[in-house]
């Protein structure tokens, strides 16, 4: 019988009762960086309170920081939404890992100097098609861009052009490595 003494071993626990295949995902592009990285995620995790929301929701700063916390590195979190950026804020020293938090529209925090970027902001696909424009813009080779809500964000990207994997995960998951 498993004792749960603090409101974020219950959560860590409902992560590890209920990862998904979000998290399969994103474990096997964080075993092709089996090595200190940086990671860009836009979208902060929305909610730490009701286990069903986390079936829809990747929690991708659980199994990201997990990586950074072995491997070394940083995860920058964007988000619109200050509780959001809290959520993300509460895990990163719950599980002891590097993560600087900004305030605003993801887009002004895209650098040339993450390994990873994960784009899960708003459901809007001329947002996510700048914020990847401006990733690829840079010329930057052996990256991954992951996608979240594929099917909706993605809609005006160019596969032909960018080759995602898209994997069949609630309203779909699109991982491109970029520049192999």
């Amino acid at each position: 019988m498993t004792v749960i003494t603090t409101p974020y071993d219950q959560v860590m626990q409902e992560h590890v009762d209920m990862e998904g295949q979000r998290d399969k995902i994103f474990r096997e592009v964080l075993n092709y960086h089996r090595h200190k990285i940086n990671i860009l995620q836009i979208g902060a995790i929305e909610t730490l309170d009701n286990v069903l929301f986390k079936i829809g929701s990747g929690w991708s700063d659980i199994t990201f920081g997990k990586h950074i916390k072995e491997y070394g590195g940083s995860l920058t979190v964007c988000d619109i939404s200050l509780d959001h950026l809290a959520n993300s804020k509460i895990m990163s020293d719950f599980i002891g890992y590097d993560c600087k938090l900004n305030y605003g529209d993801g887009i002004q925090y895209i650098e040339d100097r993450y390994d990873i970027y994960y784009l899960d902001g708003s459901n809007d696909p001329l947002e996510t098609e700048a914020q990847f424009n401006k990733v690829i813009g840079f010329g930057k080779k052996d990256i991954h861009i992951l996608v979240d809500d594929f099917i909706i964000k993605g809609a005006t990207l160019d596969l032909e052009k960018y080759p995602f994997t898209v994997y069949n995960i609630e309203k779909g998951l699109g991982v491109l490595h970029y520049g192999e």
